[in-house]
């Protein structure tokens, strides 16, 4: 008795141990089917990502086409316009071309015209214009210092003697006052040729202008 109830005992353990073992397979086996399942949704995961992935790619190359004939189609229509541009310039040049070429005959026509008309008026007038060059001849002998003769010409005389001291006090003088200069301008033009009007300086003297008749103004 003694003997089979060990033999008993023994048995019972062995199956038990026989049985914590299937029992851990068993649950090693589900872990496997659970890891090998979690491992196939992340494939099918990482499948969706990259046909994702492609999708994305497919679509950045449309866009970019889209761009490069955008590009393409505005290079083309700039160049049109340059073309067309090039054309109306070479067309406005051509047409001024002419329309200087056409002014500038009119004008030469127009200028022999009013050469013609001024030789004809010359021809028609001469008698007069030799009389009144000879009248502006006279007058300038004057000016010039040819004394005068005859009834009066002491004070004709006396006066040509001052337009010639003033003339040349003027272009010898290094510094004159307006007084001085109007004083001068009378004696060469007339005591009343300036009577209503003021000498100026064309530079002001707070500017550094000088007084001296090249910078006087009346």
């Amino acid at each position: 008795l003694g003997g089979g109830g060990s033999s008993g005992t023994t048995e019972l353990a062995s199956r038990k141990a026989e049985a914590e073992q299937k029992e851990a397979e068993a649950a090693r086996a589900g872990e496997a089917s659970a890891l090998g399942a979690q491992q196939v949704q992340q494939g099918l995961q990482g499948l969706g990502l990259m046909q994702q992935m492609q999708m994305m790619q497919q679509q950045q190359m449309q866009q970019m086409q889209q761009f490069m004939q955008q590009q393409q189609q505005q290079q083309m229509q700039m160049s049109q316009q340059v073309l067309a541009g090039a054309f109306s310039a070479v067309g406005a040049l051509a047409s001024g071309n002419v329309a200087a070429t056409e002014a500038a005959n009119s004008a030469s026509a127009e200028a022999i015209a009013a050469r013609k008309e001024i030789e004809n008026l010359y021809a028609d007038n001469e008698a007069a214009i030799l009389a009144e060059n000879s009248k502006l001849e006279a007058k300038l002998r004057e000016f010039e210092g040819e004394p005068h003769k005859g009834p009066g010409s002491k004070a004709k005389n006396e006066a040509m003697e001052r337009r010639k001291a003033a003339r040349k006090e003027i272009a010898e003088s290094e510094s004159m006052s307006r007084s001085a200069y109007a004083r001068h301008l009378r004696a060469l033009l007339g005591k009343d040729a300036i009577d209503g009007q003021d000498i100026l300086h064309i530079i002001a003297s707070s500017n550094g202008g000088a007084d001296h008749p090249d910078n006087f103004l009346y």
